[in-house]
């Protein structure tokens, strides 16, 4: 009787483990199931923030541009920059203009720190070099320091004609600004050099395997 009490308990015992066995996998499946569900609910659409609205209505705007032809050279520098700010569709044409135009020095200096910061804008470089003829000598010196910040070497002729200007100064800065343009070439050959090698090995590497295997597909052809 001890022993079939014991074989009973022992089969009770294989009986409850293949429960708790049972349960888990159930478990588990149940997890997976609901896993599978999560990664098929849709993610809510963001929350798309709306554009603040424009500080300055159209009206206001024609004033603004109105103050650019003001009398006093402060008031004229904050209508431009003002306009510029607020990407007005025509405040690059205010700067050119400003540039050229302007009775205030200072105002033409602040208008070159402008398009010094356009790197690849061809119209920025045409403006700073139509202002290397400028009648005084700082906004001359401006626009030199402007041309060597940017650049570009299609500016080189007309830096080069400052070469004879009155100012020793200014003639100081074109040499200068020659120099700095002709590093800046120098670099850039340089740096194409460097590709262009690149570039040579890589097509020499593609034709040398391409070589090997049409003599490979020959003998190939030639075996068959």
């Amino acid at each position: 009787m001890i022993v079939g009490l014991a074989m009973l308990a022992y089969v009770a015992q294989g009986y409850i483990q293949k429960s708790e066995k049972a349960k888990e996998a159930v478990a588990m499946a149940l997890a997976a199931a609901a896993a599978e569900e999560e990664e098929l609910v849709l993610p809510p659409p963001p929350e798309i923030e709306e554009t603040p609205p424009p500080v300055l209505s159209d009206s206001q705007l024609k004033r603004i541009r109105a103050s650019t032809r003001d009398t006093n050279p402060d008031v004229r520098w904050e209508a431009v920059d003002l306009l510029v700010n607020s990407r007005y569709p025509q405040a690059d044409q205010i700067l050119y203009e400003m540039l050229q135009r302007d009775g205030s020095p200072q105002n033409k200096i602040k208008v070159i720190a402008i398009l010094q910061g356009r790197t690849g804008d061809a119209n920025a470089v045409y403006a700073l070099t139509r202002a290397l003829i400028d009648t005084e000598a700082g906004v001359r010196l401006a626009s030199l320091r402007a041309l060597g910040a940017l650049g570009d070497p299609s500016a080189a002729k007309a830096i080069g004609g400052l070469l004879r200007d009155v100012d020793e100064n200014v003639r100081l800065e074109a040499i200068r600004t020659l120099n700095t343009l002709e590093a800046k070439r120098q670099s850039l050959a340089t740096e194409r050099a460097e590709r262009n090698r690149v570039k040579m090995e890589e097509y020499e590497n593609k034709m040398r395997e391409y070589q090997e295997r049409k003599i490979e597909a020959d003998r190939a052809t030639q075996a068959q």
